[in-house]
């Protein structure tokens, strides 16, 4: 009898079709000795472990050069044998292709299309799970078998050249990390680092799965890297990039899911490096007010006095300046701003350093002095504000002092507060900030508060263009957000999404002021007609990230209504986007199509916004702005939730509403491609399948001769949603079915 190795087949894929997975493990069972091996308790066999994914990429114009460093190890108490296939795409976009396991190059061989599906098959029919069948489609690359000893660990380095998409200008890269939701267990390290290199300028570079540091050295030449530890990595990483002579560059995405309903549209406008570096950064104002009350007496003080130190230390020639501090009483450091200067910055710094805490809070005059320095809007004009604390002193009403500064702020200020700890009335700083154009920040006691302000300051050193306006012809839009959009500042980027209803050309026009002038770029877009595939469908979901933090910021200042409530429900359903107000979603015992049951539970929980301070209260807000204000598809901040609580279920390749479920915890939510599945009756259910249609679903047994055939009719996109852990109802096309285990 052969010896009792593990056979595990892990698959890599090397090229970026969307919903195509990167690495799976699947032991062969075919051994007996190994399945014995499985059940004795003094066996201790366990599966292999991931410990590393390192991805160094080389991007030239349209060709990736990529290197994948992949440490496995090998936990059991027997030699593991492994055999490696790597899916390829159609289209022969791969030109080059190399494996080394431990610094050793593997031989291995290109199998086609139709002999790979039968290694797929024959993998699904023994195993009884469909989870390889989205790679029908696809031809794949054979290594040979190596073992890796127990107790061991082996490195395995992938090498490999493609040809990335280009679409109207815009470059599509990606890397499948996805695969690893099925190595069972958490990666010690994630890491990404891409070097992008155009003969053109580069202008855009986004991403919709990850938080980037973007490094632009030149204006043809960036640097994008990301890393997480410990982490269940179960989505691809995508990068799109433009590059484009010109001052300024704008790209537009969009998606369409059919012709019964609005389109989708994301707008990415970035300075041209060169030409930012050349230009004078337009002269600002900052004016920071600091609460110095008796609460801030400690840490919280002498942090908040190392941030304005470095506000102070980071100001440009040109700059105008000024420091309010209070508590019950008012003061400043001048009577008005004052140019920035060496002599003004060493005093100022005199005069911070003299600050000291006492007395009440009076934050309604404190903002009304600092809105009265501010006479000159041919300069941006950011206001720093700072508390801890509720508004004790003067006027305490938080409407009136919202509605007073937002009045008071004649020439376009924007405000950015800052809450300290758990006594601020975190609703009335997100009304000062939602009239003035800005952002409001919660830091706990635990963080520091001198880094959060430094961080978000190093983000607003130089404006290129304000009070932006856009644009786009041939078309309506609607519901675009952020509503008031940002300055563009020199190494950054506004991202502005929105809903379109006709398709086709159209031009954008991009306006602001540099300085006084005021300017004009226009560019030609094109806005998708029904989209065929999903290459853009995340623009739809940050699209509905964005409207239910905007409904939730309604329902929080002006109060509740069954329209926004009755909305919040619908999107949330859709998109599978759990908030504090929706979570309840995800329990099994609830009826998904109970419209008006679910609205009122909802409806009752935004009860919750009533609180005002504590730390709820804040992490509410932060949750609030943190959606209004996204990004990329999948947020890396947890949403608000009151606790103690049950965890409530992950949102796998989708928004991530709630913090990593625990081991034993029972998942009744997933996202996959573009729909979201709930688990109800032991069966995953497409969230917009109605109960008539459930009813004349056409049933289709998994592991038969028709499964089969119909897998080889659909694209890996389409055979994505087949590959769920229990029976799963589904739309596709036109026709509701029901894939039964």
């Amino acid at each position: 009898m052969k010896n009792s190795f593990l056979k595990f087949f892990i698959l890599c894929i090397i090229a970026f079709p969307i919903g195509v997975q990167a690495q799976i493990a699947i032991e062969n069972n075919d051994d007996p000795m190994s399945r014995a091996a499985m059940v004795k308790p003094d066996a201790a066999w366990r599966p292999y472990e991931v410990k590393s994914i390192v991805v160094n990429t080389q991007l030239r114009d349209q060709v990736a050069e990529t290197q994948v460093s992949q440490t496995i190890h090998n936990p059991s108490h027997r030699v593991m044998e492994v055999e490696l296939l790597f899916p390829l795409p159609d289209g022969g976009s791969v030109q080059s292709f190399t494996l080394m396991v431990n610094g050793k190059e593997m031989p291995g061989r290109l199998l086609p299309k139709d002999e790979a599906r039968g290694i797929y098959e024959a993998i699904v029919r023994r195993k009884k799970d469909p989870a390889l069948m989205e790679y029908a489609g696809y031809g794949v690359f054979k290594t040979s078998i190596f073992p890796i000893p127990s107790g061991e660990d082996r490195t395995i380095t992938l090498k490999y050249t493609q040809l990335c998409t280009k679409e109207k200008g815009i470059v599509s890269f990606s890397y499948p990390f996805g695969t690893q939701k099925f190595s069972g267990g958490r990666i010690g390290k994630v890491a990404f680092k891409g070097r992008i290199v155009s003969t053109e300028p580069l202008k855009t570079l986004y991403s919709p799965t990850d938080q980037l540091q973007i490094d632009r050295p030149s204006d043809r030449e960036a640097i994008v890297s990301f890393e997480e530890a410990n982490v269940r990595r179960e989505r691809d990483f995508k990068l799109t990039f433009t590059a484009e002579a010109g001052e300024v560059g704008a790209t537009v995405l969009s998606f369409r899911p059919d012709d019964k309903q609005d389109g989708y549209f994301m707008l990415l406008a970035s300075p041209d490096v060169k030409t930012a570096r050349s230009r004078k950064i337009l002269p600002k104002t900052v004016l920071f007010v600091l609460d110095r009350s008796g609460s801030m007496e400690g840490k919280k003080l002498e942090q908040a006095k190392e941030a304005l130190k470095f506000v102070l230390n980071n100001l440009r020639e040109g700059d105008y300046f000024n420091i309010v501090d209070y508590d019950d009483s008012i003061r400043a450091w001048k009577s008005a701003l004052q140019p920035y200067n060496a002599d003004n910055r060493r005093e100022a710094l005199r005069y911070t350093e003299a600050i000291e805490s006492g007395g009440g809070t009076n934050i309604h005059s404190a903002l009304e002095k600092a809105m009265e320095q501010i006479q000159n809007e041919k300069r941006p004009n950011y206001v720093l504000f700072l508390t801890d604390g509720l508004p004790t002193a003067g006027n305490t009403n938080e409407m009136q002092i919202a509605e007073n500064t937002r009045r008071k702020n004649r020439h376009q200020a924007r405000v950015f507060a800052f809450g300290v700890g758990e006594d601020v009335n975190a609703r009335l700083l997100d009304r000062l900030v939602n009239g003035n154009g800005g952002r409001s920040e919660y830091v706990s006691l635990e963080d520091n508060l001198e880094a959060k302000i430094a961080a978000f300051y190093s983000g607003i050193t130089a404006p290129l263009l304000t009070n932006i306006q856009i644009e786009m012809s041939h078309t309506n839009l609607n519901r675009a957000y952020p509503s008031v959009l940002p300055d563009l500042f020199e190494g950054g980027q506004v991202v502005w999404v929105g809903r379109y209803n006709k398709s086709g050309k159209t031009k954008v026009s991009i306006s602001g002021k540099v300085g006084d002038e005021l300017k004009t770029f226009r560019f030609d877009a094109d806005l998708a007609q029904v989209s065929d595939g999903t290459t853009h469908s995340y623009v739809e979901k940050l699209w509905a990230t964005r409207r239910i933090g905007t409904i939730i910021d309604q329902i929080d200042l002006n109060g509740r209504n069954e329209e926004l409530v009755n909305e919040l429900v619908s999107l949330s359903k859709k998109h599978g986007i759990l908030t504090p107000y929706t979570s309840f979603l995800a329990d099994e015992d609830v009826d998904l199509r109970a419209t008006s049951a679910n609205m009122q539970r909802a409806y009752s929980a935004t009860e919750d916004l009533n609180e005002t301070s504590g730390a709820y209260a804040n992490a509410q807000r932060s949750a609030k702005q943190d959606m209004m204000n996204q990004s990329v598809v999948v947020a890396n901040k947890p949403m608000a939730k009151r606790n103690p609580v049950r965890p409530a279920p992950s949102n796998r390749g989708g928004v991530a509403s709630e913090p990593p479920k625990a081991e034993e915890e029972k998942e009744t939510l997933q996202q996959v491609g573009t729909k979201t599945f709930f688990l109800r009756n032991n069966h995953w259910i497409e969230s917009e399948i109605t109960a008539e249609e459930e009813k004349t679903a056409k049933v289709i047994k998994l592991m038969t001769d028709e499964y089969f055939a119909f897998t080889r009719s659909q694209t890996p996109e389409v055979n994505q949603y087949l590959n769920l852990d229990r029976t799963t109802i589904v739309r596709i096309g036109s026709q509701v079915y029901k894939f039964e285990r």
